[in-house]
């Protein structure tokens, strides 16, 4: 969200200011973080998704591509503590039914 409202800033400042190199080097950098969070969320809602369907070897799948692209982002390594609590449960129910 900060990124959102440096671009809001940014982007309302008189367009002399986009003459300025550090000017567009800041714009550019807002820009790249809030592409940077969208792919990040995109990622996690895939991986929720997938879970979410009961698909949990495409959502540990999809889940480790992201990771490997956005090593330690809070969002993913929560996505991956309900997937691993997801897959805890399905054993715990499997052992369940073997015990009887």
């Amino acid at each position: 969200m900060e990124n959102l409202a440096a671009l809001a800033l940014l982007e309302a400042a008189p367009k002399a200011c986009f003459k300025n190199e550090e000017f567009r080097q800041l714009h550019a950098q807002c820009l790249a973080g809030l592409d940077r969070a969208a792919s990040i969320r995109g990622a996690a809602a895939e991986v929720e998704k997938a879970g979410a369907e009961g698909n949990l070897d495409n959502a540990q799948k999809l889940l480790q591509q992201a990771l490997q692209t956005y090593p330690n982002e809070a969002v993913l390594l929560a996505a991956q503590e309900r997937l691993r609590a997801e897959e805890f449960g399905l054993q715990r129910d499997g052992w369940r039914k073997l015990i009887g």
